[in-house]
């Protein structure tokens, strides 16, 4: 008799609540171009809600802010030292 049967295999995988916000965000920031070498642009910052019940219907809000002045800050020449 066979006691293991390895037809079928079921894998688990836990996050948590900040890890699928944090990828919602990124989702979101690639869709409208925010992305950049796989991080977010420097000045994006976000916001995730859920409204709903928790374990019920719902629907996430992500919030992005794309301030272009932080951004712009790299592309400025470094201050010479002397």
């Amino acid at each position: 008799m066979k006691l293991i049967d390895a037809s079928r295999v079921t894998y688990t995988h836990r996050v948590t609540e900040d890890a699928v916000r944090y990828a919602l965000a990124l989702e979101a920031a690639e869709a409208h171009g925010l992305i950049t070498d796989g991080k977010m642009t420097k000045g994006v910052t976000f916001k995730v809600t859920f409204d709903g019940r928790r374990g019920g219907r719902g629907e996430y809000t992500i919030e992005l802010v794309f301030d272009r002045n932080m951004a712009a800050q790299d592309a400025l020449p470094k201050p010479e030292t002397k």
